[in-house]
């Protein structure tokens, strides 16, 4: 049924239980492409770990604070004092990719590496935004043939890279979800025309844990 798919996106309640709540036995996914959760999708696996964890497939999910807390079943309070941490321990609890959303998102992964995105800036904290992230992740992955680990930390950094032309062309406080889209084609060229610095170390914006 999923056969033409690369990567599944899920981002609504709805899409989860009508597709992703055919289960086999063993109460796991029986989807065998990668899998994109954000959004009402994590709040749907909120508390069921072995929906997603054994699945043959990667995963990524792309938590807020609040849904990392759902996720983990902590208060965000906890997950904001120690944010690599929390990433680190849903990776391991989840089995999948975190992309931790927030000032500095952080990229963890099940193999116990983590990252720091410092691209981005304030102005991105507004409606949308992370749905634009989900969007370029997926794109990544599909479009640009990364692994699922390269694809997040390049998602992440692309996203931010393109709110900060967007902040550059309309001012942090003027900034909308819309806006970082349409600067991604920007921030993708700037990718390639500076493959070179961007590959070795995406211009210090990427940081190894």
């Amino acid at each position: 049924e999923y056969g033409l798919f690369i990567i599944i996106a899920i981002v609504t309640v709805i899409f989860v239980h009508k597709t992703l709540y055919r289960k086999n036995k063993s109460y796991k996914y029986t989807i065998d492409k990668p899998l994109l959760i954000d959004g009402d999708g994590l709040t749907a696996i909120a508390g069921r770990p072995g929906l997603i964890e054994h699945r043959a497939a990667p995963t990524i999910l792309t938590p807020h604070p609040g849904e990392m807390a759902r996720l983990l079943g902590v208060s965000v309070r906890e997950v904001q004092a120690d944010r690599v941490r929390a990433a680190l321990r849903g990776a391991e609890t989840w089995r999948a990719t975190i992309v931790l959303k927030g000032a500095h998102t952080i990229i963890a992964h099940p193999n116990g590496r983590a990252y720091f995105n410092l691209s981005g800036n304030a102005g991105m904290a507004t409606a949308g935004s992370g749905d634009v992230l989900t969007g370029v992740i997926a794109g990544m992955f599909a479009a640009m043939h990364f692994d699922v680990e390269a694809a997040a930390q390049m998602g992440a950094f692309i996203h931010g890279l393109a709110g900060d032309l967007a902040a550059i062309d309309l001012g942090e406080d003027g900034v909308i979800a819309g806006d970082i889209l349409s600067h991604v084609p920007e921030a993708l060229q700037l990718y390639r025309e500076e493959h070179l610095a961007l590959s070795e170390n995406y211009y210090g914006k990427i940081t190894v844990l």
